[in-house]
């Protein structure tokens, strides 16, 4: 089996080998590579992995250059994968059982969330740990252009899912300090997500700290009140009066 990896070091394991970027012309492989093995199933059109590679600017022989830099990366591709140049796109082609690390989170979170719907709480687990590990790894660090710019704003919303399975798993298995740092990282990811919060009390309310849920409580309500001007939803403060009650 041929693995993919897209973030964190871009590399291409085959047969005992592993290729990465500095086998594949560096940087320009790099933007070259990537964005094909993201589209994989798709031709991607040559001005599109011009934009990626040159955000700013494009050279003035710019078709020339990346012409170059694709039969670079073309060397240094294992013999099974290929890219293909027809009517003015590229495309990567790959054998049927390619394992790519992207694909491989979506399939996870898909997984993870479809046990949570049939409440098998337990098959939860492997799941959401594969694809929190995959989301963890940064994406392109270093590239600002936009192509890569969407990418990591998509991670990072494949991030909150998995790290939501996950938190479900703790919960129903009283695992309460991985579930309080899933939810940090939950609110680090997206500060104004309410639902965070309330996870966040929940599961310090369920570990016996009344005072942490309490407390981010006031995070939750300060937050939107600052960044929002608005109150914390009925449900947030439902909670909040229930746990006070408790």
């Amino acid at each position: 089996m041929i693995r993919l990896s897209l973030t964190g070091e871009p590399a291409i394991e085959a047969a005992g080998l592993v290729v990465r970027p500095d086998d594949l012309s560096g940087r320009p492989g790099r933007l070259v590579l990537v964005p094909l093995a993201w589209n994989h199933a798709i031709a991607v059109p040559r001005g599109d992995v011009a934009e990626i590679l040159w955000p700013a600017e494009r050279p003035a022989s710019w078709e020339a250059t990346l012409a170059a830099v694709v039969s670079n990366v073309r060397k240094g591709l294992p013999a099974t994968l290929e890219i293909d140049h027809a009517a003015g796109c590229y495309q990567l082609t790959v054998p049927p059982d390619t394992w790519v690390d992207v694909e491989a989170a979506y399939g996870a979170v898909h997984e993870a969330e479809g046990a949570i719907r049939l409440e098998d709480l337990a098959s939860v687990y492997a799941w959401s740990g594969i694809a929190t590990t995959i989301t963890k790894r940064p994406f392109l660090a270093g590239e600002n252009g936009p192509w890569a710019e969407a990418r990591r704003r998509e991670l990072a919303a494949l991030r909150i899912r998995a790290l939501d399975s996950a938190i479900e798993f703790c919960i129903w298995n009283g695992e309460w300090g991985p579930a309080l740092r899933y939810t940090e990282s939950l609110i680090d990811l997206d500060p104004l997500r309410e639902s965070s919060y309330r996870r966040l009390m929940t599961a310090a309310a369920a570990s016996g700290d009344r005072a942490g849920a309490a407390r981010a409580y006031e995070r939750c309500r300060t937050m939107l009140a600052e960044e929002l001007g608005v109150l914390p939803h009925p449900e947030t403060e439902a909670l909040y009066d229930q746990i006070l009650r408790a």
